[in-house]
């Protein structure tokens, strides 16, 4: 990891200011980053939405290769709150939603030092998982 930077927000408010202080960074390294990983979800529906709109809006505009990861990737496989007790969960069997009678402790999400212990996928479309209404 070349830089770390932090912001302790909603991801609609910090998105653009960290991407400005990241691409500020790299300039004297790199005019323009190659490839961008995009982290599909399961999470917040909004953010993920979001998240999903400016990371299509950058390889477009920049001509940058995009690559997917869900998110237990950056979290060792933890539950993911999703609402209520309500938690995605990662097994063998896929992604489900799981209800625990007691709050989960919350795991933090955390960029590894290197992209290459990461499985990115070619798959960039964000991984939705709602129940039925």
């Amino acid at each position: 990891m070349i830089h770390s930077f932090c912001y302790n927000g909603k991801a609609g408010d910090g998105l653009v200011q960290v991407t400005q202080q990241a691409l500020k960074a790299l300039q004297p390294i790199l005019a323009v980053p190659t490839r961008l990983v995009f982290v599909r979800g399961p999470g917040s529906f909004t953010a993920i939405k979001l998240a999903y709109i400016f990371a299509q809006t950058m390889r477009i505009t920049h001509d940058i290769e995009l690559f997917g990861v869900d998110s237990f990737a950056l979290n060792d496989n933890a539950p993911i709150f999703a609402y209520g007790n309500s938690y995605f969960v990662k097994s063998n069997h896929g992604i489900t939603l799981e209800t625990y009678t007691q709050e989960l402790p919350k795991v933090e999400m955390y960029l590894p030092n290197s992209l290459d212990s990461l499985e990115l996928e070619s798959n960039t479309s964000p991984l939705y998982i709602l129940p039925a209404v």
